[in-house]
């Protein structure tokens, strides 16, 4: 299993028990051989309470695992994520959930073991959604619980309660980043309304982005380069560079604590709120790569999914980060409700002229929960089946569309970029973060993934 991600959301939630001196023990399946090493796992612990966190795509695999804890462990099962929290109606009915946390789950689930351990009602917990325990076919909806005002009374994520050895000592999954890695979000919540996302992100985050001071977060990213020794750093905000004065503080704080010379670093943007003068000052702080939700080429499409972005400050983003020396990141959608093929071309006219580095293309996908779904259920295109159908992956299966499917797999096949080009090394900032990326490959001890990434 190679990844560099852990699940932060649990982890966080994990650390905010243990600080309120809950036991707390992590599982993750992606570094578990098969079901029965699952279940021998679960069985073996000793936990009154499984929290399972879930996207839509993992619910399958989510109930699987609440069926195993409730029928050989015996314990109460809560889901939570972005799923749980947009459908909770749905997942509580489940047969194996006891209860749903909607929206950010420290507060709600330390509130939840104090009523497993009769020191509060259920009713008294906000964000909770549970089956009344006299009468199971009768749900509960508690009233919504608010964002936690202050970020900052947070205790990091517990990262350590999941395979974080392993997770180091594999390349990082983020071309072209060095290994070790680990991410972190310095915010949470976005302020933009785009159709493909909202409003599931508000619901689990609220309406208006808050910020962890800039003292919480520089502590974080030096507890990590201390204990984990790391070399690089995934930050994972929605829209880093959204607050241009944060943003410019947080470059300010990275130079003044001499880290940009210690790691490299990454973040997400929009094409509208990113000019030439932040570039300079991200990668002056160290940030070697920039990722942007580019979406399509065409303004038409950008419409329908509510990007509000235009295809001149798409191509101004990328070719300004180029000249800077700062490698880009797009990632596409192809495949929406209303496309047509000229809407494709100018995707593909855009990304060959812009030459970004790399390329993730995504199939448009209405994820439950989003305003995109909303409309594609209204219209009759929703064809899913399952909640597997929801990979951003599969181009059939998903959505009716006036495109056919194999327009979209060679759109996808020529615009895709995922890791190493060679037609890159030209750029001094490309050659000279590959070469930093191979010598930390060599240093974790995995030199024949330097091959397998050049022959790739």
């Amino acid at each position: 299993m190679q990844t560099s991600y852990l699940p932060l959301g649990l982890a966080y939630i994990a650390g905010y028990l243990r600080e309120n001196g809950v036991e707390v023990e992590g599982l993750d399946l992606r570094f578990l051989n098969d079901w029965n090493e699952t279940k021998k796992r679960i069985i073996s612990s000793s936990a009154d309470l499984v929290c399972i966190g879930a996207m839509t795509i993992e619910m399958p695999r989510a109930l699987a695992v609440a069926k195993i804890v409730k029928t050989r462990l015996g314990a109460d099962v809560a889901l939570g994520g972005p799923h749980p929290t947009v459908c909770p109606d749905e997942v509580i009915r489940e047969e194996n959930v006891d209860f749903v946390v909607v929206g950010e789950g420290e507060h709600t689930t330390q509130e939840l073991v104090e009523a497993l351990e009769g020191r509060r009602e259920l009713h008294t917990i906000k964000g909770l959604v549970y089956k009344d325990q006299k009468r199971t076919e009768r749900i509960v909806h508690n009233p919504k619980r608010e964002p936690i005002p202050d970020l900052n009374t947070l205790p990091y994520p517990a990262r350590e309660i999941f395979p974080i050895n392993e997770i180091l000592s594999n390349p990082v999954t983020n071309f072209p980043l060095p290994s070790p890695a680990l991410h972190i979000f310095a915010s949470r919540g976005c302020p933009f309304k785009c159709r493909f996302c909202q409003p599931c992100l508000d619901k689990l985050f609220g309406h208006k982005v808050r910020y962890r001071s800039l003292e919480n977060v520089f502590s974080e990213i030096e507890h990590l380069i201390e204990k984990y020794h790391i070399h690089a750093l995934m930050i994972e905000d929605d829209t880093f560079t959204v607050n241009k004065r944060w943003t410019e503080k947080f470059c300010e704080e990275m130079e003044r604590r001499g880290l940009s010379n210690e790691i490299v670093w990454y973040c997400h943007s929009r094409a509208d709120t990113i000019d030439r003068e932040t570039i300079r000052k991200l990668k002056k702080a160290g940030c070697i790569s920039v990722c942007f939700g580019i979406e399509s080429g065409s303004e038409h499409v950008l419409q329908i999914l509510g990007k509000n972005v235009s295809e001149e400050q798409s191509w101004n983003a990328i070719k300004m980060c180029k000249e800077e020396g700062v490698i880009v990141v797009a990632n596409i959608m192809i495949g929406t409700p209303g496309e047509r093929i000229e809407d494709l071309e100018k995707t593909v006219r855009l990304i060959e002229s812009t030459e970004p580095e790399l390329v993730f293309v995504g199939i448009t996908t209405p994820t439950p929960g989003t305003y995109l779904y909303e409309d594609a259920e209204k219209s009759g295109l929703i064809q899913a089946s399952t909640w597997t159908d929801f990979d951003r992956g599969k181009t059939n299966g998903k959505l009716k569309i006036k495109i056919d499917q194999n327009t979209l797999k060679n759109v996808r096949n020529k615009l895709s970029r995922y890791g190493f080009s060679e037609k890159f090394l030209t750029e001094p900032h490309y050659y000279e973060a590959c070469i930093k990326r191979w010598k930390s490959l060599t240093d974790i001890g995995k030199p024949e993934q330097i091959m397998k990434e050049i022959k790739s």
